[in-house]
């Protein structure tokens, strides 16, 4: 076919959502690399939670949430209440710093042994121990099996690293987070 009648192009409005969503998942990380040659590779396309996000129907954040092992953790930055961490490390050598699900948070304010202000670039988030609730939500999930809370008070009320909650703090943070 030499020529293409567009009358006979008909696009599809999920055809249409999704083309614009790879259009703006395309121009956000060229703009975030500072790389306008950027192009994805199939991977990238199977892969990537921002254009999984974009494509759930949301906008691209102004700044790049923080990840969760390696994942970008939108649902941290844009839903309200606590979140539960299942790992918060502090590295002796890194004074400032306070690991979550292993991404990096400025330590601004460490206002108790079980409760911190951390900042992720334009966010500011407060982190706090409850082991009580820690327990409650890992038995949740396990509610087959018997005696499971009682377990897990016994096994990570001495472990610093679990029991830890965050939740995003947006009055301490300055205009266009």
């Amino acid at each position: 076919m030499i020529g293409c009648h567009h009358d006979d192009l008909v696009i599809e409005d999920r055809d249409e959502r999704l083309l614009y969503a790879f259009m703006t998942w395309v121009d956000t990380v060229r703009r975030e690399r500072s790389d306008p040659a950027w192009m994805p590779s199939p991977i990238d396309v199977k892969k990537s939670r921002l254009f999984w996000w974009i494509r759930s129907g949301h906008e691209p954040l102004s700044s790049p949430p923080p990840c969760a092992f390696s994942c970008p953790w939108y649902e941290v930055v844009t839903e309200a209440g606590a979140h539960h961490v299942y790992n918060l490390f502090v590295n002796e050598n890194h004074p400032d710093a306070v690991f979550v699900a292993q991404d990096r948070y400025e330590l601004i304010e460490k206002r108790s042994d079980s409760e911190m202000l951390l900042g992720f670039g334009p966010y500011r988030f407060k982190v706090f121990r409850d082991i009580e609730r820690h327990a409650d939500v890992i038995s949740a999930y396990n509610g087959h099996q018997e005696g499971m809370k009682e377990e897990i008070l016994a096994d990570d009320s001495g472990n610093l690293s679990k029991g830890w909650f965050i939740e995003r703090t947006p009055e301490l943070e300055g205009p266009n987070p």
